[in-house]
């Protein structure tokens, strides 16, 4: 059984595998996310054994399949990695949404870092040529050159839909912030006439208690008048009492 990643996002390929063209021996598989994502990856294996044998094969060294009923794309690219009587393929099976212009990016660097993992594996041409089925999956240096061939192309994205992906983003982004600004400007204009009406409530409020305040004096000084005017007949009265106005 195939081993890959437990979790991947939708778009990303099923499926990178290298098979020679001799004996349709696959010697190297990578599965990306698991094999219950399509549900016909069981019959992937067979599918690249007979592409191996078929004539487009042999006439064609690169190709993009569309598979309607599969909702998906088999790319191939032939490479005379072991001579010209052997060779080998490198297959990527993606979902029908995987950009052809970018599947056609992957395959050829995936082609190119496979290349240069046997380098670093010590791996030669009669090695590829005699190796038993899946051998290579066991090769850390070349496990990992695919999953960074995998990582970097992702869902198949090409960059103008990048690009306008992200435009749209911002264009929400900047529209989210206009909504935004204006709510805070209409709750500023509230505040703002709130505050001009408690102004002028104060402001009439002032204008009451200094009314008040001026009654209160008056009445104050009224009282004193009164009081005084009082002690005044007072003391005349004393005085007359004491005969001091004989």
């Amino acid at each position: 059984m195939l081993s890959g990643r437990l979790m991947v996002a939708a778009g990303f390929p099923y499926l990178v595998a290298v098979a020679r063209m001799n004996d349709t021996e696959i010697i190297f598989s990578k599965v990306v996310g698991g094999t219950t994502r399509h549900p016909n990856f069981g019959d992937f294996e067979d599918l690249m054994k007979k592409m191996l044998n078929s004539n487009s094969m042999k006439s064609l060294p690169e190709k993009i399949l569309k598979v309607d009923d599969m909702n998906m794309y088999i790319a191939y690219r032939k490479d005379p990695y072991t001579g010209p009587e052997g060779g080998i393929v490198f297959f990527v099976f993606v979902p029908k949404s995987y950009n052809k212009s970018e599947l056609r990016k992957l395959l050829k660097e995936v082609a190119d870092q496979f290349k240069q993992g046997t380098v670093e594996a010590d791996i030669d041409d009669d090695n590829i040529g005699s190796c038993s089925e899946k051998a290579l999956n066991k090769k850390s240096q070349i496990k990992t050159k695919i999953n960074d061939c995998i990582d970097k192309y992702g869902e198949g994205v090409a960059m103008t839909d990048k690009i306008l992906a992200q435009l749209d983003k911002n264009k929400a982004l900047m529209s989210e912030n206009i909504d935004s600004m204006v709510a805070r400007t209409e709750q500023l204009e509230d505040t703002l006439k709130m505050t001009e009406e408690l102004v002028e409530n104060t402001s009439a409020f002032a204008d009451k208690a200094a009314t008040i305040k001026r009654l209160m004096m008056l009445k104050n000084l009224k009282m004193l008048i009164g009081l005084v005017v009082l002690i005044v007949i007072a003391l005349l009265v004393v005085a007359y009492q004491l005969g001091l106005f004989g």
